[in-house]
């Protein structure tokens, strides 16, 4: 588990989601603006991102799931709070940039760090195996 420290840069992302400025967002360096989510058809080893990510936190994911400590493109990306809940998860694209969906349907590229505070401040990376 890799813990991520809070920032002047993530109080800012809390303000623009407070405003319901998600778009806002893309003013902030390390977070850009991907596309609309129903367009993605990223497909890793047979498991949809778009299934991962609008899926609900408790459905589990029917392959095999294996921990990493050194993440590689393609591989999941959950975000974890204090107490040890998913709040939050992507996918890790490499050099430290992950792809996930913030409010709506919104899908950002941003900086692994560059979440809502409570996204949460632990992260842990797993494979997936089809």
């Amino acid at each position: 588990m890799r813990r991520i420290d809070n920032s002047v840069e993530r109080e800012k992302i809390d303000g623009f989601g407070a405003r319901d400025n998600l778009l806002g967002l893309c003013e902030l360096d390390g977070i850009e603006l991907y596309r609309n989510a129903s367009e993605l058809k990223l497909d890793i080893n047979g498991f949809s991102f778009v299934d991962f990510i609008f899926g609900p936190f408790s459905t589990p994911i029917t392959s095999g799931k294996y921990e990493v400590d050194s993440p590689e493109k393609g591989y999941l990306i959950n975000y974890y709070n204090s107490l040890g809940i998913n709040m939050h998860r992507g996918i890790y694209r490499g050099n430290d940039l992950v792809l996930s969906k913030w409010g709506g349907d919104h899908v950002f590229l941003h900086r692994l760090d560059m979440v809502p505070t409570g996204y949460g401040d632990h992260v842990r990376f797993f494979r997936i195996e089809g």
